[in-house]
């Protein structure tokens, strides 16, 4: 009697340990609205992420863009791509002025998205604080970064990207944070005005090719 019930209190004790082992791997807490985007799954159909979107955000001003983009996998193709821009009403993270989100789609498949906002010289402080957050967040989902300089017309800035691997296959999902100088003139005057912009693409299943051009 005593041999059964060690038995017993053996497989009751192995039973807890295995359940407690299988326990699904919890959903980490997000600092930044914008990081539940990272989650999800590649290729997902625009219903799923206007859904998702539309609960993660406030958004407004929806502006629809369309074009055909001819970098794909099988030579002789093109895919649509539609570019869907909103106004954010309120988000963690972005600070500045006109938060907004863009979503690109590919034959109605997810493959990019920014989330950006606008800082005045004025802000410089805050925008390098900002910048630093953003970064930070990346990293929690990409942790290889890379340093890059940005310099065009009227332009300049700096950036990094972040990626999961290092083999030929990184630029297939990789994130960039990256903050930009542009210049302008309008009605004889001229200044100047920050571009803080975060960029996620993921080109699993969407039928283009790396590196992406147009």
């Amino acid at each position: 009697m005593r041999t059964i019930y060690c038995l017993f209190v053996a497989l009751v004790a192995f039973t807890s340990t295995s359940f407690s082992q299988k326990k699904p791997a919890t959903k980490p807490a997000f600092q930044c609205q914008f990081e539940e985007l990272f989650y999800l799954p590649p290729a997902a159909s625009k219903q799923l992420v206007l859904q998702k979107a539309n609960a993660i955000f406030t958004l407004t001003n929806e502006n629809i863009a369309t074009n055909y983009v001819k970098n794909t996998v099988a030579k002789a193709d093109s895919v649509l791509e539609e570019v869907y821009t909103y106004k954010i009403q309120s988000t963690t993270c972005f600070n500045g002025s006109t938060p907004t989100l863009k979503l690109v789609f590919a034959n109605g498949k997810l493959y990019k998205a920014y989330v950006s906002s606008m800082f005045t010289p004025q802000q410089k402080a805050e925008l390098s604080a900002n910048f630093k957050q953003i970064r930070n967040a990346a990293k929690r989902h990409w942790p290889i970064e890379q340093m890059r300089k940005i310099v065009g017309t009227n332009q300049q800035g700096v950036g990094y990207a972040y990626f999961k691997t290092k083999n030929g296959n990184q630029y297939k999902n990789y994130c960039t944070v990256q903050y930009v100088e542009e210049s302008y003139k309008a009605e004889g005057e001229t200044g100047s005005a920050y571009l803080l912009e975060l960029l996620w693409t993921n080109l699993a299943g969407s039928g283009l090719k790396v590196p992406l051009t147009k």
